[in-house]
């Protein structure tokens, strides 16, 4: 669920900024930690780690698993709470229409897909 601290205009803006949809659609079906969404997106490295802790404090992203690097150390990988979503223009106003991964029920067979 979308903290409470987040109105409707703030969520709207963090969907709406390119990096943010990026870092959203990479993590979207599968885990991945902030270096591989920074691959995958071609988006600097400081703007993913500020999106990134925005999405978080938003409920749009999680911390879904840690990985152990080479060095023994953990690492999160983050997966989107955004089960889908779509973008439309209504009578000259930009709507949104988003469910997310705690608003639906998950199976066991969705739970494994991710991995």
């Amino acid at each position: 669920m979308i903290s409470s601290a987040m109105d409707s205009q703030k969520v709207r803006d963090i969907l709406v900024d390119e990096i943010s949809a990026r870092i959203l659609l990479a993590t979207l079906y599968r885990p991945m930690t902030a270096s591989q969404i920074v691959h995958s997106s071609k988006a600097p490295v400081a703007k993913v780690f500020r999106r990134i802790k925005i999405l978080e404090r938003a409920g749009l992203l999680r911390k879904y698993l840690h990985i152990v690097d080479r060095r023994g150390d953990l690492i999160p990988a983050y997966l989107s709470e955004l089960r889908y979503g779509h973008m439309f223009v209504d009578r000259g106003h930009l709507k949104m229409r988003f469910k997310l991964v705690a608003d639906s029920p998950k199976t066991s067979d969705e739970r494994s897909r991710l991995l």
